[in-house]
């Protein structure tokens, strides 16, 4: 009779066997290999993360002032309840009206700024100039005039802030941010004086693991991305680059993405965007910098946003808005003479994936069979 002991110990040793096997015939397994950029020359990522290059301290010295007010607090300001008889449509609707017209109406507040030398971002100029920054890494040149306007409002403050909270919950979740890019002409990911990156908006939302957890922000690698060709055609975007040291550098190109925060499809749109991102044959982690046309990040948080929603993180939208026409500092429009951007800088994360359902003109990945058999593909 066999005792309940050694058929334990049995039952151990053959799951360590098995455990063993496996291991070794998942090394042989293309399915499961590290991608080989020998056989296809590319390589692709999808984003997992992105939010503002800020520089915020844990006792806030980039705000002397404080923080700015909201909705709420300005409206409160501009009719306390002092017995003044007041309409509606010159109180609510005045302040929502101003909201999304902000070209036509002057703000009676004086947004606070962040102030300091110290902030993320990427000299856009190639100059050095006395209101750049330095970043904290001590790079000097640094353009990232749009810090000065968002690092004292209190939704933008930290990667848990309302504001990224919602963004870093649209890219995990969702599809319609399912921003990805591809590099292709690719010799190697350690240095590579010429290659192409392509932007596309993909349709499958970001790996994770059993548990539903995606390692933080960075995702989980090896994942499939069917690119959007159709509703995504307009985001299919390409940039000359280079690789050196293990860092992707692209040149200066202009840069339309997705946006959707509570359902609402928005763009928002970059101006001589450049990428500098460390890369590994799993993730690219860095920075895309270029000058935001602000106009589209406006309006992207009054159609996405409601007073309601901007209230909580104290977003004050018009003053932020007019505030930004200000200190714009992005190239002079022609046809209006004013300058309608703002340096900025974005902190962007991205896993790697094999891209499916590709069409036979753009060379992609190549994705493990599994993948393709699953997604019906050969």
């Amino acid at each position: 009779m066999i005792t309940s002991k050694k058929l334990l110990g049995g039952v151990c040793a053959a799951a360590l066997a098995f455990a063993a096997s496996t291991a070794s015939a998942d090394t042989a397994n293309p399915d499961v290999a590290k991608v080989d950029i020998t056989k296809t020359r590319s390589i692709a990522y999808t984003l997992t993360y992105l939010n503002w290059a800020l520089q915020y301290t844990a006792d806030a010295k980039e705000c002397p002032n404080g923080f700015n007010d909201g909705p709420r607090e300005q409206f409160k300001i501009l009719f306390p309840e002092d017995g003044t008889k007041r309409t509606y449509i010159d109180t609510v609707l005045s302040r929502e009206i101003t909201g999304f017209y902000p070209d036509q109406f002057k703000e009676p507040f004086t947004l606070k700024q962040a102030v300091g030398p110290v902030a993320p971002g990427l000299n856009l100029d190639g100059k050095v100039d006395a209101d750049d920054f330095i970043s904290p890494a001590g790079e000097k040149g640094v353009d990232n005039q749009f810090y000065r306007g968002l690092g004292c409002i209190e939704s933008y403050r930290g990667p848990d802030a309302y504001n990224n909270f919602y963004d870093t919950q649209e890219i995990l979740e969702g599809t319609y941010n399912r921003m990805l890019f591809e590099i292709t002409e690719l010799d190697s990911l350690q240095n590579d004086p010429d290659v192409v990156v392509t932007m596309y908006r993909g349709t499958h939302p970001v790996l994770r693991d059993a548990s539903g957890n995606t390692i933080g922000f960075k995702g989980i690698p090896g994942g499939t991305e069917k690119l959007d060709l159709r509703w995504g055609k307009k985001y299919v975007q390409r940039y000359k680059g280079k690789i050196e040291n293990g860092v992707l550098i692209t040149e200066p190109a202009t840069y339309t993405f997705p946006w959707q925060t509570f359902g609402t499809p928005t763009d928002e749109t970059i101006y001589q965007m450049r990428m500098r991102l460390d890369l590994n044959a799993d993730y690219a982690e860095g920075l895309m910098g270029g000058y935001l046309d602000f106009a589209s990040f406006h309006s992207k948080n009054m159609r996405s946003d409601s007073t309601h929603h901007q209230s909580y993180g104290r977003l004050p939208s018009a003053l932020l808005y007019q505030t930004l026409q200000q200190i714009a500092d992005g190239p002079v429009d022609p046809a209006t003479g004013k300058r309608n951007s703002v340096s900025s800088a974005l902190v962007s994360k991205w896993a790697q994936v094999y891209i499916i359902g590709r069409d036979n003109k753009t060379p992609v990945a190549e994705a493990p069979a599994a993948a393709r058999s699953a997604a019906g593909e050969r």
